[in-house]
Order: structure tokens, then sequence, then C-alpha cells
């Protein structure tokens, strides 16, 4: 993580320190968390949630050792007033292309403490590497929404329903920043379906347990070497055994986790996941990825696991179900078009491989879905 301290005076005159996070501010930050989540309802985090102290103080140590991270606070007299996170994706095809968090302290707002925090990102992400900027912010949250566009922030798509707010659904618009010019890039061999398999065994759907993680990941490995549609290249998954065991087990005990394996004789040949956010305002909602081994594509198994996955999620009280695509992956969005997602909007820069960038389609599916009246 970058090393920034930069001194300002903000527009009433008042000394402002602008410095990268340290370990030892964690405590502080927490109790600024607490104060900012109780004055402002744009934040995912709301008043009276629990915040774990050990827990900050390991992502803060994380992002000191991320390359393309930074993790920004703004202190008036020693007292955190701002602050502002930026991460992008462990992986090599997700490094150049992050999102960040904004806050300010109430009694602060309308001095700037907002734009000088979003500018030292801005200076900072091109020697990083960073060649797109993301944000999400409350489709209602006019002020943050004109600061973002004076910074050259644009519209990509509108996330329907991703906060529950007293009783209330609230939209994202999701706007983002490229930085630097567009990259030639490969173009990727489209997908081809192949003739449909005869099996000799039937497909088995059902939830994964901890003893599927080894034919899970031979899985995983086997599908990114054959696609180019995974967040993952050809290094495949960068998991442990042991760690793939613990993620299935946290899955089977956690109300708002699916995750489904497909499977021929003992022999994994997809997977869907999904997880729901953990703080109050967004579990309602959502994400998931689905692969199939290229064998075995055409033959419906990723329609049935969709089926699957909706009919859960109306049943665990899930209300929205979002994801991302690539734009490319044609097949991939014909599938979840048919099952009821709609196109949110195009995200550009998404990913970074085969020297180029790559965008890719938000969808998403409002439940219950209307049942046809008889």
């Amino acid at each position: 993580m970058a090393c920034i301290e930069q001194r300002h005076l903000l527009q009433d005159g008042t000394p402002l320190m602008l410095r990268s996070a340290r370990a030892k501010d964690a405590e502080a930050f927490i109790h600024y968390l607490e104060a900012v989540a109780g004055e402002s309802e744009n934040l995912a985090i709301s008043q009276g949630e629990q915040l774990g102290f050990e827990q900050e103080d390991r992502y803060m140590e994380e992002l000191a050792n991320a390359p393309n991270a930074i993790f920004l606070l703004a202190l008036v007299d020693e007292a955190i007033v701002g602050a502002l996170t930026f991460t992008c994706g462990k992986r090599p095809k997700l490094s150049r292309s992050g999102e960040f968090g904004l806050s300010v302290s109430k009694a602060w707002w309308g001095k700037g403490i907002g734009s000088l925090l979003l500018q030292a990102l801005v200076d900072w992400a091109p020697g990083a590497g960073i060649g797109k900027i993301h944000l999400q912010v409350r489709s209602d949250n006019e002020r943050a929404i004109a600061i973002y566009r004076r910074f050259g922030f644009v519209d990509e798509a509108v996330i329907r329903h991703q906060f529950f707010i007293d009783g209330q659904y609230h939209d994202l618009l999701w706007m983002g920043l490229k930085l630097g010019t567009d990259t030639p890039r490969d173009v990727p061999v489209p997908y081809v379906m192949p003739p449909p398999a005869i099996l000799r065994t039937p497909v088995q759907i059902r939830t994964a347990r901890p003893e599927d993680a080894a034919a899970i990941l031979v899985c995983l490995d086997k599908i990114c070497q054959e696609t180019e549609f995974m967040s993952m290249g050809t290094e495949g998954p960068a998991i442990t055994l042991e760690e793939e065991r613990n993620f299935l087990a946290n899955a089977q005990h956690d109300p708002g986790s699916l995750y489904l394996i497909a499977l021929a004789q003992d022999e994994a040949v997809g997977f869907l996941s999904f997880t729901a956010g953990k703080r109050q305002r967004i579990r309602h909602a959502g994400e998931f990825s689905l692969a199939i081994r290229k064998d075995y594509g055409g033959m419906g198994i990723g329609k049935a696991m969709m089926h699957r996955l909706i009919h859960w999620a109306e049943g665990a009280g899930i209300h929205k179900i979002n994801l991302e695509v690539r734009t490319e992956n044609k097949l991939a969005v014909e599938l979840y078009q048919k099952c009821g997602f709609t196109i949110e909007g195009l995200i550009s820069r998404t990913v970074f491989y085969n020297g180029g960038y790559h965008d890719s389609y938000a969808m998403g599916l409002i439940l219950p879905l209307d049942k046809p009246t008889t």
C-alpha cells in the first residue's frame, strides 16, 4: 500500500492531515465508523452493528502489504473525520481494476474533505498501474454523485434494490473512471458449444459438502484452462484444500449462502456459489458465480442450477440476485436472460489480460418472481 502524507487547509482555514492508515489506527477507525453509521443512510453499515477490532487490524495489515490498495484517513487534531479505502482483486486479471468507499463525518460535510480524499486516490492510481476505478453510491445521494461527476466518473449501471432501509429498497448507481488510454487487446476466441455429450451416467446436482473440496478444485482448475471467462486465469484456484473445505463448511451453516455441485459419478463437472451480504442493509441481496466444464456444456446443467438457486433464494428471504458476466460471453448472458435476469449496465474494464481490458455486464433478478395468474 502506498505511504501518503499530505497537509491541507480546509475552506474555513482548519488544518487537515491526510495520510495512509496504520495498524495502530484500527481502534480509532472503528469508533469513527460507529459514529458515521448513525449519521448517514448512505453506507452499507448501519448504527449498532458490531465491528471487530481484530478484524479491522487484519484488514489494515492486508492493505498495507498490497501494492494495488490504498487506505487513507483525514484527520483534524489527530481525530479521524474522513476515510477512503480502495482495493483491487487479488488475481492477475482483476489487479488493475478496483472499487473504493468514502465517508466523512457529518460535522465536516461541505468542507471539501471528500474531494481531497478522492483527489489523492486519483493521483496515486496511475502510478500503481490502476486502469479503472469503480464505486457504488445510492442513486438518490445527489451531493456525492455531483462530486464524482466533477472528477470524471460516469454512470455505468443502476443496481436495483441493493439497500434495504426502514422497509424500503434503494438502488445503487455504479460509476466508473477510466485512467490512461485503452490498450489494444486480443479478441478472445468465441466459446463454441461442443456437440451434446451422450452421458453414460446421470448428472446429480446437490449442495456441496466439505468432502467435495478436492473434486471442486480439480473441476475449477480444468475450467480455468479451457475458458477465458473466469476471474482467475490459467494459474487456477489459488486456494488450498483445507481452505476450500473450510469455505464449504461455512457455506453449509450460513443462511445466506448456497454452494451447488454438479457430479457425474464422483467427478465434479460444474458448480454454483451464491453469497448474500452480511450487513443488515444488504443481506437481502447477493451475488453468484457459475461454471460448467466445457465437455458438459449445452446439456442444461447451468439452467438446472439456476432454477435451484432461484427456488432456494425465494425460500431464504433473498430479494435480489446479482451477477457480473463478461460481455463476450454471449451464451451465459442468454442463459441468465432466459432465467429472468436483466442487464442493469455495462461495467467497463473489469478485467485485464492478454494485454487489454475487457468489460462486463451487471445483471440482476428481483424476487419473488411474478407468478402467472390463473
